[in-house]
């Protein structure tokens, strides 16, 4: 999130209230970023979620792709990659 510091933690509220103030050409995007938010929240497996790139960057438009990261906790790993 492009006003948070480097390394900052948010939690899927603060996510959410930076999507919705994204620009209305990226509506895509955010529609996907929300799923993959609360994904993140409901799937114990998973520990984080990041956003890179022009989006993060508050610089993306209706082309912009999707640059994320998705953490695995390591003792569910093989669970992950077999699915």
């Amino acid at each position: 999130m492009a006003d948070a510091p480097q390394g900052a933690r948010t939690t899927g509220e603060d996510a959410r209230r930076w999507l919705a103030a994204m620009p209305g050409p990226v509506a895509g995007q955010r529609s996907l970023l929300e799923s993959l938010i609360t994904t993140a929240e409901n799937e114990p497996a998973f520990r984080w979620l990041e956003l890179g790139g022009s989006l993060a960057r508050g610089a993306g438009d209706e082309l912009s792709d999707i640059d994320a990261g998705l953490g695995i906790a390591d003792d569910c790993w093989d669970e992950g990659l077999a699915a």
